[in-house]
């Protein structure tokens, strides 16, 4: 597990479950760190509903408060992993009672630990502000603890709030340093992440060269990130005009293991490649139940791209009240998330208030005006459609 072989490691504990299934029997303290360890990779190998009931029954006979919170901080992770906001909100109840545990013992790595999972939790909340307070306290407590891999682990969430251009070479650097520590999945989650960074300073070359890296890493990695690094090479293919490779990396990214959100932007991305392809008429229902597979998810960094597309959809189809409407509809959210997500959408309003509503455009241009022509000032072209990039934030 420590090195991201996940699925190696569940055929090892099946091995040793099989060898010493009497000897745990009567050890029940052994047959539960064994417990565990199963829920673990239950966990890791994508089978999170099994994994969250493994550790809610563990969590029944623990009595060693050490294990209670490690069952507590897992099972939040577990319901990091889910769908609804209900679930990223109950993590948090268990993240605090997890944290608790860690204060009493002044234990600084653990509690930086725990911070690492507070700052996943808060920016599944759309609540990115208290993210990046938690990003510099868990800073604090790892230095506290000279605690150098809890660093390494704090920097690969750098991308959830940190500008492209200074979290890009900071990924790259500890993608190194995790390779000089021989921690695969850890670098290949690292050079994922910078590749995306990459790809939002439309250095597409730079990109592509760490995704291939990472990709032959997970070759021997038992294929680990397969989903995400054939994702963002899909979305690079199709930034630098490679048609022939798009389909095949998207087609690639669904061969590997699957949690409902990852499926989701699989799916947005290749509806919006087809988008482009066929026109809106030909793609109209898939994009539609894209926004609203979204919308049920209830997080703000898949409803806005979904929001955007089903929108430029709609104008293209002539529904233009229907595709203003949608795109309205995420003014008070838009300024969280990618700044050429920013760029298409207020073109589209700017231009139709320009038109139809002068004193609108008035009001979005005092709002968002400046930070547009920021990013269009350096961004002499862009992507016109909203397509959605898969980073790593939490453990996997």
């Amino acid at each position: 597990m420590d090195v991201g072989c996940y699925v190696s490691a569940s055929i090892a504990l099946e091995d040793f479950e099989e060898l010493y299934e009497a000897i745990l029997f009567f050890s029940p303290e052994k047959e539960m760190e064994f417990e565990f360890l199963k829920a673990r990779c239950l966990f890791h190998n994508v089978q999170y509903q099994l994994a969250k009931e493994s550790f809610r029954l563990l969590l029944e006979k623990m009595e060693e408060e050490y294990w209670k919170a490690e069952c507590y901080r897992w099972l939040a992770r577990t319901l990091l992993k889910l769908e609804s906001q209900e679930d990223f909100r109950k993590a948090l109840e268990y993240l605090e009672k997890a944290q608790k545990y860690y204060e009493e013992k002044e234990d600084y790595s653990g509690l930086g630990d725990i911070l690492l999972d507070f700052i996943v939790a808060y920016a599944h909340l759309n609540n990115r502000d208290k993210a990046r307070e938690l990003y510099r306290k868990a800073e604090v407590y790892f230095n506290k603890a000279k605690d150098r891999i809890g660093i390494l682990r704090l920097q690969r969430k750098s991308i959830i709030f940190m500008e492209a251009k200074l979290s890009a070479p900071l990924l790259v650097k500890t993608a190194k340093t995790w390779d000089m520590l021989k921690v695969p999945h850890e670098k290949i989650m690292c050079l994922n992440n910078a590749a995306v960074q990459y790809i939002y300073l439309q250095n597409y070359d730079e990109a592509k060269k760490l995704l291939q890296e990472a990709i032959e890493e997970s070759l021997s990695t038992d294929n680990f990130g397969q989903v995400y690094l054939n994702n963002n090479m899909g979305l690079v293919h199709i930034m630098k005009g490679n048609k022939r490779l798009v389909r095949k990396n998207f087609q690639e990214a669904k061969k590997g293991k699957f949690r409902f959100v990852e499926q989701l932007i699989v799916d947005i991305n290749q509806s919006l490649y087809d988008f482009s392809e066929k026109g809106a008429s030909a793609t109209a229902s898939t994009l539609k139940e894209l926004y609203e597979k979204a919308l049920k998810e209830g997080e703000y960094s898949y409803i806005v791209p979904t929001t955007i597309n089903w929108g430029l959809a709609n104008l293209e189809m002539g529904k233009v009240a229907e595709g203003i409407k949608l795109l309205e509809s995420i003014q008070d959210s838009i300024h969280e998330y990618n700044a050429y997500e920013l760029a298409i959408w207020y073109k589209v309003l700017y231009n139709y208030y320009n038109e139809y509503h002068p004193e609108k455009q008035n009001s979005l241009e005092q709002q968002f005006g400046e930070s547009v022509n920021y990013y269009l000032s350096s961004h002499a072209t862009h992507p016109q459609v909203a397509y959605v990039t898969m980073e790593y934030w939490s453990d996997n």
